[in-house]
């Protein structure tokens, strides 16, 4: 009895801090606005940001430096699998929109993920190009 208290209890605290993710996500990735700092060695225009925010509920969402997107994801271990994104149609300048490109040509590829040892976040595709965000 004791037992199923406790785990009422816990389960009920990690659902009020939003501490609990869905099947499927990473905490490390969940409850953060992660900025884009580059896109496959290339840089990034800063303002405006390309971001990625990874929901607890298996939803990915952000701006692409133009638009607006959301996509689902999953992960098991260090593997990444982002659903097709879909994206609002606004037009922005020629070097935004490039940008808007490079990142969701990438996004749309991701097959993995990692945070390296400044806390950065690495997403790469089986052909070895990447989001850098932080």
């Amino acid at each position: 009895m004791k037992r199923a208290l406790f785990t009422s209890a816990l389960v009920a605290t990690s659902l009020l801090c939003g501490c609990v993710t869905a099947p499927g996500t990473d905490a490390a990735l969940v409850g953060k606005t992660w900025a884009v700092e580059d896109i496959s060695g290339r840089g990034v225009i800063d303002d405006p940001r390309a971001t990625l925010v990874f929901g607890a509920d298996g939803r990915l969402s952000g701006d692409t430096s133009c638009n607006r997107y959301f996509a689902d994801y999953t992960v098991d271990g260090a593997k990444l699998s982002i659903g097709q994104a879909g994206v609002t149609r606004r037009a922005c300048v020629p070097a935004v929109m490039d940008q808007e490109r490079r990142f969701l040509d990438v996004l749309n590829a991701v097959d993995s993920f990692a945070i390296d040892a400044s806390g950065a976040l690495v997403l790469r595709t089986p052909a070895g190009a990447a989001l850098t965000a932080r």
